[in-house]
C-alpha cells in the first residue's frame, strides 16, 4: 500500500499511518520528512510494528521497532572528514541554507575539531543569493569549501560560484549531497576546481539500471510531454555528453528511491525467513484502542531484519546489533573532462582509498622546461664534454618542487634569448611564446608577472618579490684629504682656535715675564756696565710655547710663579690636544674614500653625466614608460636617449657599468643585490620602488600550475624557501670570502638589504670645539691666573723691598713699569732708574 503525504504534515502521517495499520501491514515504510517520520516512529514503537525509514537522521538512535537504511551520521562525517584529511585541508569553510543544518552536521564538526581542521560558517538565508554568500567566503581567504545544500540547488549553485570565477584551480568543493551525480554537471566539467562528491548507488549494478528505466516509465505516465525530436534510432548514447564519447555521466538514479528499493528487499527477505515460506496473516491494528501487535512476533521480525544481509542497490546491506547500517561503502566522484569519475572508495572497515591518484603517481610526468639565463637564478655551465648544466636559484627551487610532488623534467634555454614580448602582430616571443606554441610546460626565471604576460599565460604563485634599484660602478679609491690629509683630525674652526690660544698664550707668558723681577738678572753688557737683562723677551716665548706644543725639550725654564703656573697649564692643554691629534690622524692614514657611493636614486640624479640602461625590451622598461610617478618619468627619459643602445640582457647591461664610466643600470633588486655581491666593483642604490613579483609561468589551463602554486607555499611555511634564497643571497659570498671560512653560504643577510659598501669602514670624525672645550677653558683659566700671579708679585716686592739688601731695592715701582713696558728692550740700563 503507498499514501503520498504532504511534507512536514504530522498529522496526515500519523492518521495515515493508523489507516494502513487497519488494513493489517506488517510495517511502515517512511515517510522522508524528518517532522512526520519522528511521529510515525512513536506510532509504530507504541503499536509493536516495525518501522523501516531510508532518511538522513541526525538523531538516529537505537530503536525497538524503527530500522534505517541510511547510514549513521556519525559515519558519513568519518567518510567527509577523511577526505578533508587526505588533501590536507587545514580550514574549510562551511555552507548551508538551512536554519536546521547545523545540528544536522553536528557530527561533522566534532569530527573536524577532534582533527585539527578549522571551520567557519556561512549561511546563506532566503534573500541571499550564492553569489553573496561566495563573496563573503572569498573574502574570508578560504579556499576548500563544504557545501550542505538542497540537491534541487546544486546546478544554481555551480553557475554562480563561475559567475564570480570561483571555478578556478585553486578552489576545492565537497558536497554533501549523497545526490550530486543526479544533478545536470555537463556544463561543468571545465571547471578547474576540484569538485568533489560521494555517492552510495552503486550503479554499475544491472539491477539499477532496470529499476531506473521503470522509474523513467512511470515518471513519463505521470507527466506526458510531447516526443523529443531525436529518437534512439539516431544512434544517440543514453547519457549527457553524447557529443564526446570520453565524457560520461552515471545513471540519475537517486538515492532514496535505491535507499527505499533496499528497504522493501530487506522486508521481503525478512517475511519470508521469518514465515518459513508460508502466507503470514497479518492482524489489524486499531490506534484508538490501543489493541496493538504481538510484541513477540514484531521482536522476532525485527530480529531477522538485522541478521538479514544482501547486496543492495545502496551496496550490502547489513546492520550491527543496534540496527545501524555497517559494511557498505561509499563512492568517491569527482568532477572533470572526462565527466563524473569515480576516483575512489570509503568504507567504515577499510577507510579511504584513492585509485586515481596512484595511477597517475606511476606514470612518469617529464616537464619541459624553458629557462632563461640570469645570475643568480639560472646560471648555465658547459662542460668539456659538451654537455650543459644549470645551476642557481631557480635551479635548486625547482629541485625542491620536483622531490615534493614527484615529478620529472628537462631544461633548455629559451631560444631567442627573450623573456616574453608582445610584438606588433599580436604574437608572443621568447619564453611566454614558447608556452603558448606548446614547446614548453614550464618557464623558469627571474620572470616578472605582469598584468599583460597573465593574460597570455597563468603564473604560479611568486616565489619572491621585487623592486628596482640602479647599479653604478665605484670609484676609485682616494686618500681622504690629499696632502693635508694631517689636518683631518679637527675641524679648522679648531685649528683657528688652537692657533689663537697659542697667541694669547705667548703673549701673557711675555708680559709676566716682564713684570717679575724673578725673570730678569743682573748681567754686565758690553761696555762693562751692570744691567737687568729678561731671557723672555718676545722671540724666546714664542719659541717656548711652540716647542712645547710639539713635545720638544729647551732649555728655556721659566723661574717666576706667574710663568711657571702659565707652563703647567700650558703642558696639559698640549697633551690633551697632541693626543686627539695623533690618535685620529692614524685612522685617517689607514682609512681610504671609496669613491661616491650613491644611497638613492634621488642623489645618483643629481649627479651628472651619467648614462642611464635598462634591458631593451623588459618589464622594467615598460614599468618605468607607463608610470606616473616624476621620479620613474625622469628615469624612463633618460633611459629613452640611449634607446637604440640598450642592453638585451643583464649580464650585457652589467659589462656596460664596468668597462664604461659614469653609467647607471636599472635593474631589479634581487640581481642588483646579486651583482654587487658577486663584483665588489659595483654599488647600487636603496630600491626606489617595489613593482613587482616572480613567479613561474605556464600556459593557459595547465594542471601543473595548481599544484607548483601549492609547492611554492609549503616550501614558505617550512622557510626552507628561505634558505634557498640565504644560499644565493650572501654579501659575504664574494667579496669577504676570506672571512666566510666557516659561515659557508648560509647566513641572515637579506636580499633587499641596504650595505652597499659590503665591508665594514672606519669613520673618521674629525672634532669641533664643543668637543675641545675644556680643554680651552683650563688654558684660559691658567691665562688669566698667571696674569694675576704677574701683578701680585709685583706689588708684594715692591711693598717688602725694604726687607731685603737687594739691587733691586733702591729701583722705583714707576721705573721698573715704565722699563718692562719697553717690550722691544731686552734689558734695563740702571742709569736710567731712581734709585
Amino acid at each position: 500500500l503507498i499514501d503520498i503525504l504532504p511534507e512536514d504534515d504530522s498529522y496526515e502521517a500519523v492518521r495515515d499511518a493508523c489507516r494502513l495499520l487497519e488494513q493489517g501491514v506488517a510495517a511502515i515504510f517512511g515517510p522522508m520528512s524528518g517532522v512526520s517520520s519522528v511521529h510515525v516512529s512513536s506510532v509504530c514503537d507504541s503499536l509493536n510494528v516495525p518501522h523501516l525509514e531510508t532518511r538522513w537522521d541526525p538523531f538516529m538512535e537505537d530503536s525497538d521497532d524503527s530500522i534505517n537504511i541510511f547510514p549513521h551520521p556519525n559515519v558519513l562525517a568519518e567518510a567527509y572528514t577523511a577526505l578533508m584529511k587526505y588533501w590536507e585541508w587545514s580550514a574549510v569553510a562551511i555552507l548551508y541554507d538551512e536554519d536546521d543544518a547545523i545540528v544536522q552536521l553536528k557530527d561533522l564538526l566534532q569530527e573536524l575539531r577532534e582533527d585539527g581542521i578549522e571551520a567557519s560558517y556561512f549561511f546563506r538565508n532566503s534573500s541571499d543569493s550564492f553569489r553573496d554568500v561566495l563573496k563573503k567566503i572569498k573574502e574570508a581567504g578560504y579556499v576548500n569549501i563544504f557545501v550542505a545544500i538542497e540537491d534541487d540547488d546544486l546546478e544554481v549553485f555551480l553557475k554562480q560560484a563561475m559567475q564570480i570565477e570561483m571555478l578556478g584551480e585553486e578552489y576545492n568543493y565537497l558536497f554533501m549531497s549523497l545526490d550530486f551525480h543526479v544533478a545536470d554537471l555537463s556544463d561543468f566539467i571545465y571547471a578547474k576546481a576540484n569538485i568533489t562528491a560521494l555517492r552510495i548507488v552503486d550503479v554499475a549494478d544491472p539491477v539499477a539500471d532496470i529499476f531506473q528505466k521503470k522509474i523513467d516509465v512511470i515518471e513519463a505516465l505521470n507527466n506526458p510531454s510531447p516526443a523529443p525530436a531525436a529518437t534512439a534510432d539516431d544512434g544517440e548514447d543514453d547519457y549527457e555528453g553524447n557529443d564526446d564519447d570520453e565524457v560520461k555521466f552515471p545513471m540519475k538514479l537517486e538515492t532514496e528511491n535505491a535507499m527505499l528499493y533496499d528497504a522493501v528487499k530487506l522486508f521481503a527477505l525478512s517475511i519470508a525467513s521469518w514465515g518459513g515460506g508460508k502466507t503470514v496473516q497479518l492482524p489489524s491494528i486499531n490506534c484508538r484502542t490501543k489493541n496493538d501487535a504481538d510484541a513477540t512476533r514484531s521482536s522476532a521480525l525485527r530480529d531477522i531484519m538485522k541478521k538479514v544481509a544482501f547486496d543492495g542497490l545502496t551496496g550490502t546491506v547489513k546492520f550491527d546489533e543496534h540496527g545501524f547500517r555497517k559494511d557498505f561503502q561509499l563512492y568517491v566522484t569527482e568532477l572533470g573532462t572526462d565527466g563524473l569519475e569515480e576516483i575512489g572508495t570509503w568504507s567504515p572497515t577499510s577507510g579511504l582509498n584513492i585509485t586515481k591518484d596512484e595511477e597517475e603517481k606511476g606514470d612518469d610526468v617529464v616537464l619541459r622546461i624553458v629557462v632563461m639565463p640570469s645570475r643568480p637564478f639560472v646560471i648555465v655551465n658547459n662542460d668539456e664534454d659538451g654537455s650543459t648544466k644549470y645551476s642557481g636559484f631557480c635551479v635548486d627551487l625547482l629541485q625542491e618542487l620536483s622531490v615534493m610532488l614527484d615529478f620529472k623534467y628537462e631544461l633548455h634555454a629559451s631560444y631567442d634569448g627573450m623573456y616574453g614580448l608582445l610584438k606588433e602582430d599580436g604574437q608572443w616571443n621568447g619564453m611566454v611564446g614558447e608556452l603558448i606554441d606548446g614547446k614548453a610546460d614550464l618557464a623558469m626565471a627571474d620572470l616578472t608577472i605582469t598584468e599583460q604576460r597573465e593574460r597570455a599565460v597563468d603564473f604560479t604563485l611568486p616565489f619572491m618579490s621585487t623592486g628596482l634599484a640602479i647599479v653604478t660602478k665605484k670609484g676609485e679609491p682616494l686618500r681622504p684629504g690629499g696632502i693635508w690629509s694631517f689636518f683631518l683630525p679637527l675641524t679648522r674652526e679648531v685649528w683657528v682656535y688652537v692657533i689663537l690660544a697659542t697667541a694669547c698664550t705667548i703673549f701673557v707668558m711675555y708680559i709676566g715675564a716682564r713684570l717679575s723681577f724673578r725673570e730678569w738678572t743682573l748681567v754686565e753688557d758690553g761696555k762693562g756696565e751692570e744691567c737687568m737683562e729678561n731671557r723672555f723677551n718676545l722671540f724666546n716665548c714664542f719659541l717656548f710655547v711652540v716647542t712645547t706644543l710639539l713635545h720638544q725639550r729647551i732649555t728655556l725654564d721659566p723661574r717666576a710663579p706667574a710663568t711657571r703656573v702659565l707652563a703647567g697649564f700650558w703642558y696639559f692643554f698640549t697633551f690633551i690636544i697632541l693626543a686627539i691629534i695623533v690618535s685620529n690622524l692614524c685612522e685617517s692614514i689607514l682609512w681610504e674614500d671609496e669613491g661616491p657611493d650613491y644611497d638613492t636614486a634621488q642623489e645618483l640624479l643629481r649627479a651628472r653625466g651619467f648614462t642611464y640602461l635598462v634591458v631593451q625590451h623588459g618589464s622594467t622598461q615598460k614599468f618605468l614608460h607607463d608610470s606616473k610617478v616624476p621620479l620613474h618619468q625622469r628615469i624612463s627619459s633618460l633611459v629613452e636617449r640611449n634607446y637604440r643602445n640598450l642592453p638585451t640582457s643583464v649580464s650585457d647591461g652589467l659589462q656596460r657599468v664596468k668597462d664604461e664610466d659614469k653609467v647607471a643600470f636599472v635593474m631589479e633588486t634581487a640581481s642588483a643585490a646579486y651583482a654587487t655581491q658577486e663584483d665588489c666593483n659595483f654599488s647600487r642604490t636603496d630600491p626606489f620602488v617595489f613593482h613587482a613579483a616572480y613567479g613561474f609561468a605556464t600556459p593557459r589551463d595547465s594542471p601543473y600550475r595548481s599544484k607548483l602554486s601549492e609547492g611554492i607555499l609549503k616550501l614558505q611555511e617550512n622557510g626552507r624557501l628561505q634558505w634557498i634564497q640565504q644560499r644565493w643571497w650572501n654579501p659575504k659570498r664574494f667579496c669577504d670570502s676570506e672571512e666566510e671560512e666557516d659561515g659557508g653560504r648560509d647566513n641572515d643577510d637579506d636580499v633587499h638589504g641596504e650595505d652597499h659598501s659590503q665591508r665594514e669602514t672606519v669613520e673618521i670624525r674629525q672634532l669641533h670645539g664643543a668637543d675641545l672645550a675644556g680643554a680651552f677653558a683650563i688654558l684660559y683659566m691658567g691665562l688669566i691666573l698667571a696674569g694675576l700671579l704677574a701683578i701680585g708679585e709685583l706689588f708684594y716686592v715692591f711693598s717688602t723691598r725694604a726687607n731685603r739688601d737687594t739691587h733691586l731695592n733702591s729701583i722705583a715701582v714707576s721705573d721698573h713699569m715704565k722699563q718692562a713696558g719697553f717690550v722691544w728692550k731686552r734689558s734695563m740700563d740702571l742709569s736710567d732708574m731712581r734709585m
